[in-house]
């Protein structure tokens, strides 16, 4: 056909190599063989906070339930390489605030923890009664700084909801 013309596209870059320009001309030395100075192992400091509630929110965390919930959450979190340091809530819903490692997603760090402790009620602390959780949940990244104002948040749950002190964005489950 006359006029049309043929697209190939010729890859930029050979042999996965990467050229650096500008101002990042100069990382090479950083990111190039492993030398002094050079990073060996992964560093990561991060930090989630997650919040999802009970089916229809209806008042299934009961008190004789609460704690064995809780430390099924801190038992799912250390197999997943996460660290739990802190979790509350109420009846019907719960807080976690994890150091989270890099190889672990948040949605698969929630599935884990609600699958692994609604699996826990239903078969092993109350089987024949109902226990589910809601689908959806929230997360939040937390700053290292704000680690010890949110472990308080999630800590002092049950004093919060009584006293109606509430920060509106750190109970959203859903997008309003």
């Amino acid at each position: 056909m006359a006029g049309v013309r043929e697209w190939r596209l010729k890859p930029r870059l050979e042999n996965h190599e990467v050229r650096l320009r500008g101002a990042f001309a100069d990382c090479t030395s950083t990111f190039g063989a492993m030398g002094e100075g050079a990073m060996r192992d992964n560093y990561s400091k991060l930090y989630v906070h997650l919040v999802w509630g009970t089916w229809d929110r209806l008042p299934l965390i009961t008190p004789e339930i609460r704690l064995p919930v809780y430390q099924c959450l801190h038992e799912q979190a250390r197999r997943n390489g996460c660290e739990l340091i802190a979790v509350g809530g109420i009846e019907d819903h719960v807080h976690a605030l994890l150091k989270i490692p890099t190889t672990i997603t948040i949605a698969d760090l929630a599935k884990g923890l609600k699958g692994g402790s609604s699996h826990m009620v239903n078969k092993v602390l109350r089987p024949g009664t109902f226990f589910k959780w809601q689908g959806s949940y929230g997360s939040f990244t937390v700053s290292r700084s704000h680690v010890p104002m949110i472990r308080a948040y999630v800590q002092n749950q049950e004093r919060h909801h009584r006293e109606n002190r509430l920060s509106p964005a750190l109970e959203r489950v859903t997008e309003i």
